[in-house]
């Protein structure tokens, strides 16, 4: 019995006919053509959608013998950047291989006002001058020159600090991805290095003023020793007192005991060569106080950078004003105490190289994927694994179908005849 028997012996049921008999030996060639048409119809549409549909590929590039160089990561990176993994063999990378900071530290740092010949005439003529005021800015400078040291002492440690720490990454990290993350390194080793720095100057001036030591140059206390006869024998011969400025914005009076801060502006006295006296010339910037810490932090560099203001001094020898580099550290109003919180670092310069990174990771193999549409020969051997299982599957399913078939269409008969005959 061919398949078009088939077809006509379903067209012949009707609706619920009488069904025609089936020869026995007829009913297995029944049996394959189902099985025959069941199987193709099955494997191709499971070959079709398999065939349009992308499958996820995970592709490797490069061997130990022959390892991915930079270029070829960068190639792979613009071509599957998103799903691009390469190992690394090394997994800690020293910053010192991969970042560098140089910093770039105030004018001043490097001026002749903080060098030794400079502090040296400074006191040379602190011992002829009478007023406290002057004596209180040649002091100025010494401070200055410590307050540069010690920021270049704790800048250079840090960094040495900075150097010995290790980048650590199990795969290469993306380019954008090495600069945001080294520069948030860059950026947290200056806060801390800037803030520890601070703290540390902070508890010092809080002790001091805290405390209230009676400073060497009798600058916020001094003693009077009474020398009479009559005090002679007495157990406490020297009074103290507290030395008071007149504040230069308020014009108001300052006392040292109540306010450490105190200051007021100062002068300086020049020597006139030609009369043979010393003469006063204002000192604009600098002030002195009641602490020589705290009047320096609350002067600014503006005769520094002025040659008008340098000149008016008469030295013997010329000195050259700073040069202002545009910063906002090297500003006529900046003041000495916005450069000491920032240790005196007009620029950090800092770089980052993700060439040595590349290097120092030393990837060996990438891999990525990507979804590409199955080979032909893909799709033969989904079919060809498919095919045993599927086969027995419908040698065993299509014998009990068709029995059930076979009942079922029985069971409408019968009912369809009794409907007919109870109709009667």
């Amino acid at each position: 019995m061919s398949c078009s028997k088939i077809k006509k012996l379903v067209t012949d049921l009707g609706p619920f006919g009488e069904p025609p008999k089936i020869p026995e030996q007829n009913i297995g060639l029944i049996w394959t053509c189902i099985y025959v048409i069941m199987l193709a119809g099955i494997m191709g549409v499971i070959i079709l959608y398999y065939s349009l549909t992308k499958h996820v590929v995970t592709r490797t590039v490069g061997t130990i013998q022959q390892p991915i160089d930079l270029a070829t990561y960068y190639d792979l990176l613009q071509n599957h950047g998103n799903t691009l993994s390469c190992p690394c063999t090394q997994l800690a990378i020293s910053y010192i291989k991969i970042m560098s900071i140089n910093p770039v530290f105030h004018e001043l740092c490097s001026s002749f006002f903080v060098s030794e010949q400079w502090i040296n005439l400074t006191i040379v003529f602190q011992e002829a001058l009478e007023k406290l005021g002057y004596h209180f800015t040649s002091a100025a400078f010494p401070l200055l020159a410590s307050f540069c040291q010690l920021a270049r002492v704790t800048v250079n440690d840090s960094i040495s600090g900075f150097y010995a720490s290790n980048m650590v990454s199990g795969y290469i990290i993306q380019p954008l991805v090495f600069e945001t993350q080294s520069q948030s390194y860059i950026d947290f080793f200056k806060e801390s290095t800037i803030s520890s720095f601070n703290r540390a100057l902070d508890l010092v001036r809080t002790m001091l003023n805290g405390d209230q030591v009676m400073l060497a140059y009798g600058s916020n206390f001094y003693g009077t020793v009474d020398t009479t006869a009559a005090s002679a024998s007495n157990a406490t011969p020297v009074t103290f007192g507290s030395r008071q400025f007149t504040d230069p914005v308020t014009n108001q009076i300052c006392y040292c005991q109540l306010n450490a801060s105190c200051v007021t502006t100062t002068s300086v006295y020049v020597y006139n060569s030609v009369t043979h006296n010393l003469e006063i010339v204002p000192f604009p910037g600098f002030y002195i106080g009641c602490s020589m810490i705290e009047a320096s932090i609350q002067s600014n560099l503006y005769c520094l950078y002025t040659q008008s203001c340098i000149d008016s001094f008469r030295l013997p020898f010329r000195i050259y004003a700073l040069n202002s580099t545009g910063s906002d550290l090297s500003q006529t109003n900046t003041t000495i105490g916005q450069l000491i919180q920032a240790l005196f670092v007009e620029d950090w310069n800092t770089t980052k190289s993700f060439e040595q990174y590349y290097d120092g990771c030393k990837p060996t193999t990438c891999f990525y994927t990507e979804d590409v549409y199955p080979e032909p020969v893909q799709d033969i051997s989904i079919a060809y694994g498919l095919y045993g299982g599927l086969a027995r599957l419908l040698t065993c399913i299509i014998p009990i179908v068709w029995k059930g078939g076979q009942l079922l269409l029985s069971t409408l008969r019968r009912s369809k005849t009794s409907q007919q005959s109870s109709t009667n």
